[in-house]
């Protein structure tokens, strides 16, 4: 059995289990943050939008999952880290497939490319009302990154082991320009993720634990 199938094998093991959903999201999640039940939002009312967490396990490295910076616009979720996604189109076929399309507009990735492996607990954002569904796709080969500068500034490439590394887990304070707040954050070297993608990585960090313990 090579790395990847090996891999393969005891991620799959890992994933086999109930997702802890709405009790991982708190954890990385600013504490005035509601969910839609908390705040009587009804999913008809929502916009909905995919991610994709793009886990690459080759041959002699670690394993990795990319993140890119987003460009500068006039929007929510402007100069945030996130992963590669999207507001699903009328025409996508199902929600991973807005996912791998985001993927392939902002960071070259191909609809067609990698594995999907687990679809994790949508979680709401309330400043935007997206509901957001975040999808773990595996990887055996690098893919060479490109990004859409209309919509990304920059990508990085983080180790898998080091999201289970809690020394990378602290607070920061946020000010958008109309409030100020503090909430947790990832620190992985000079990228701070916070708000959605924290929350997302969250979930994922509970769900394979067993993988680095």
């Amino acid at each position: 059995m090579n790395f990847f199938e090996s891999f393969k094998k005891r991620l799959l093991l890992a994933l086999d289990k109930d997702l802890l959903g709405e009790v991982s999201h708190k954890k990385m999640s600013p504490p005035a943050r509601k969910t839609m039940g908390e705040l009587g939002v009804l999913e008809k009312d929502v916009k909905i939008a995919s991610v994709a967490i793009h886990l690459f396990a080759i041959e002699n490295e670690e394993p990795q999952f990319v993140l890119m910076l987003r460009s500068d616009y006039p929007g929510t979720h402007s100069a945030q880290v996130s992963f590669p996604g999207g507001k699903r189109d009328n025409s996508d076929p199902d929600l991973e497939y807005t996912a791998r399309r985001e993927s392939e507009e902002e960071l070259a990735i191909p609809v067609t490319s990698g594995e999907l492996v687990k679809k994790l607990t949508p979680m709401y954002i309330p400043v935007s009302n997206f509901l957001v569904h975040p999808f773990l796709i595996l990887h055996s080969e690098k893919i060479p990154i490109r990004i859409n500068t209309d919509e990304v500034k920059e990508y990085f490439f983080v180790q898998l082991k080091d999201l289970f590394d809690n020394s990378n887990i602290s607070e920061t304070i946020i000010n958008n320009g109309k409030i100020q707040f503090r909430t947790p954050c990832y620190n992985f070297g000079e990228i701070m993720v916070w708000g959605a993608t924290a929350v997302i990585l969250s979930e994922l960090q509970d769900v394979l634990e067993e993988l680095f313990n």
